[in-house]
C-alpha cells in the first residue's frame, strides 16, 4: 500500500464508506480490528467518536471526503436480527496473582483436569455415562485460576498432555469463554455453567469415527449432517447426567447456532440464542481458525480476530466481538509473533497495562534455526525498550512448529528464568 493514499482527519469528517487504516492510538486500545476496516453502521461512528481525535484513511479501499456513497464501497449491510445489549461490569475482576508465582499452582490445577475430563471422554466412548463428580471440583478451580490470572490457563491450554484434538479444542474453547465471560463481569455461578458447558460441547464427536472428523480435504454434503448430529449426541450423552446445569446443556444445543439464522440444529438468531451460546460459538470458531484440523489452513491471532470482526452482526453480534478482541488482545498468551529483530517467539504473559509488550520467548533465530535453549524477554522492561525490541506481527502457531511443552519446562516452570522479570511478569 501506498502512503500517500493514507489521508488524516479528523473523526468528525467521517462517513459511511470510508476505509479506517490506522488509528491515532494502537488498535488493541480500541475494540476495532487490527487490519482496518470500512465504516458500515452509524455505531462504529460512534465508537471512532468515542476512542479517537483523527484517524487514516485509505482512499483506495474506500471513499474519500466529499466523495458520493456507493454501494459498491463497502460490505453489504449486516442482516437486521433482535439481539437486546448485554449487561457488562469490567470492574468485576481484577487481577489477583502475577504469572510467575501463579503458574505452578495452575499447572497442578490444569492436570487434574485433563486427568478428570479425558477420563468422562474415556468413559463415552466405551458406551458408559461420563462421570462428573471429579470434574466439577477441577471446572471451579479452573474459574478460580481465570479470574486470578487468565494467561495462566490460557498459556497451559496449549501443552499436548493428550493426543485429542476434540478434547484439546474443548479445554481452549472452556478458557477461552472464561476469559470473555470474566472481562464483560459474568459472576462465578455463570463462568462455571460455562467452562461446564464448553468442556463438553463436543463430546457428541466421540460417538462420530475418527476418520470421518480428521479427513483430509472438504466435506460432502452428506458427511456434513453426520458431523452435524455431534450436538443431538452430546444432548443425549449428558441428559443422563445428574445435576448437569441447564445453562451448560443450552450450550451444547446452541454453540452453532449463529447471530443471521445461519447456525444447526435450529437456525436460531439473535436473542433466541441465549448468551452462553453465543459465547460458546464464537470462541469455537475462534480456535478453529486458530488451531484447525488438518483440513483447514493455519492462520494468525490477528487475522482470526480480523475475520471474526468481519462476521459481527452475521454469524456473531457486534458487541460480543467487540468484547473478545478486548478480553484477550491482540497477541494472546501461547500466539506466536515475529520480533522486529527478525526472530520468532511465543508469547507466555502479559503486564495488564501494558498488553503490546509481552513476555515472550525465543524460540528461532534471524535464519530461522531452532534454539537449543528458548530466551526469555520482557518487552516492557527498560532493557528491551531501550533496544527498541518489539512485536513485528503475528504468525500462525501451526506454522511456527512451536513446542510448547519444551518451553513450559525449560522456561515458564523454573523460577530462575523469572528473575530479570518479576516486575512486569
Amino acid at each position: 500500500m501506498k502512503d500517500f493514499v493514507q489521508t488524516k482527519i479528523s473523526v468528525d469528517q467521517l462517513c459511511k464508506g470510508m476505509f479506517v487504516a490506522r488509528l491515532d492510538r494502537p488498535w488493541v486500545e480500541t475494540p476495532f480490528p487490527f487490519q482496518g476496516f470500512i465504516i458500515t453502521r452509524d455505531r462504529e461512528l460512534e465508537l471512532l467518536h468515542q476512542y479517537c481525535q483523527h484517524v487514516y484513511i485509505d482512499m483506495e479501499r474506500g471513499v474519500a471526503p466529499g466523495q458520493p456513497l456507493r454501494r459498491s464501497t463497502f460490505e453489504a449491510p449486516p442482516v437486521q436480527v433482535k439481539c437486546a445489549r448485554f449487561r457488562v461490569d469490567h470492574k468485576r475482576y481484577e487481577i489477583r496473582q502475577k504469572f510467575h508465582q501463579y503458574i505452578h499452582h495452575a499447572d497442578r490445577a490444569f492436570s487434574e483436569l485433563n486427568q478428570s475430563v479425558t477420563a468422562a471422554f474415556d468413559q463415552v466412548r466405551v458406551g458408559q455415562k461420563p462421570n462428573l463428580d471429579p470434574v466439577r471440583p477441577q471446572a471451579e478451580k479452573m474459574v478460580q485460576a481465570v479470574i486470578d490470572n487468565p494467561d495462566t490457563f490460557l498459556w497451559l491450554s496449549h501443552l499436548r498432555q493428550v493426543d485429542d484434538y476434540s478434547y484439546h479444542h474443548s479445554v481452549r474453547m472452556s478458557v477461552l469463554a472464561l476469559m470473555l465471560g470474566r472481562h464483560i463481569g459474568l459472576n462465578e455461578t455463570r463462568l462455571y455453567n460455562i467452562a461446564l458447558g464448553c468442556l463438553f460441547a463436543d463430546i457428541g464427536n466421540t460417538r462420530i469415527s475418527r476418520k470421518l472428523l480428521y479427513k483430509q480435504g472438504g466435506y460432502t454434503e452428506e458427511e456434513k449432517a453426520r458431523i452435524r448430529q455431534h450436538v443431538d449426541l452430546g444432548l443425549h450423552i449428558m441428559s443422563g447426567v445428574r445435576d448437569f446445569p441447564n445453562e451448560s446443556m443450552e450450550i451444547i444445543a446452541t454453540h452453532h447456532e449463529r447471530h443471521d439464522g445461519s447456525g444447526y440444529n435450529k437456525g436460531l438468531s439473535g436473542d433466541l440464542i441465549p448468551l452462553g451460546g453465543r459465547i460458546a460459538g464464537l470462541v469455537d470458531t475462534y480456535d478453529a481458525i486458530t488451531n484447525p484440523r488438518h483440513h483447514r489452513p493455519v492462520t494468525s491471532t490477528a487475522k482470526a480476530l480480523d475475520e471474526l470482526y468481519r462476521l459481527r452482526n452475521r454469524h456473531f453480534q457486534d458487541q460480543l466481538v467487540d468484547e473478545f478482541i478486548q478480553a484477550i488482545g491482540l497477541y494472546p498468551s501461547g500466539s506466536v509473533v515475529e520480533l522486529n529483530t527478525g526472530e520468532t517467539a511465543v508469547v507466555i504473559s502479559h503486564d495488564e497495562k501494558n498488553r503490546l509488550r509481552p513476555v515472550v520467548a525465543v524460540i528461532r533465530d534471524i535464519r530461522g534455526q531452532h534454539l537449543s535453549q528458548p530466551r526469555t524477554i520482557d518487552l516492557a522492561s527498560e532493557k528491551a525498550q531501550q533496544q527498541h525490541i518489539q512485536i513485528a506481527q503475528a504468525l500462525p502457531t501451526m506454522a511456527a512448529d512451536v513446542d510448547y511443552d519444551r518451553i513450559h519446562r525449560q522456561q515458564v516452570l523454573k523460577k530462575r528464568s523469572w528473575l530479570p522479570f518479576l516486575k512486569t511478569a
